[in-house]
């Protein structure tokens, strides 16, 4: 998504790790089930980076869960390569 920012606008994005901001900014509409997705994806990304909401994430996102994630993160990728 900031890849996409900095073609957009030439210039260094935000100090920002909210990829539902960088698509509003770049005009990026994701189908449906893509979004659910990257909104999945966005809320994972900070609380990772912090030990005690870490825990509380590894209760809520099993293994298989998280293999799901991934694999279906690849899609994303994909679609953004495609239509950016």
């Amino acid at each position: 998504m900031k890849s996409v920012y900095i073609k957009t606008f030439n210039s260094e994005p935000h100090r920002l790790h909210n990829l539902i901001y960088f698509a509003k900014q770049c005009n990026i509409q994701f189908p449906e089930d893509l979004f659910d997705l990257v909104y999945t994806l966005n809320g994972m990304s900070v609380p990772t980076r912090y030990p005690d909401e870490l825990r509380g994430m590894l209760k809520i996102y099993s293994k298989k869960k998280t293999r799901e994630i991934v694999s279906k993160s690849g899609e994303v990728l994909r679609w953004i390569r495609e239509n950016s």
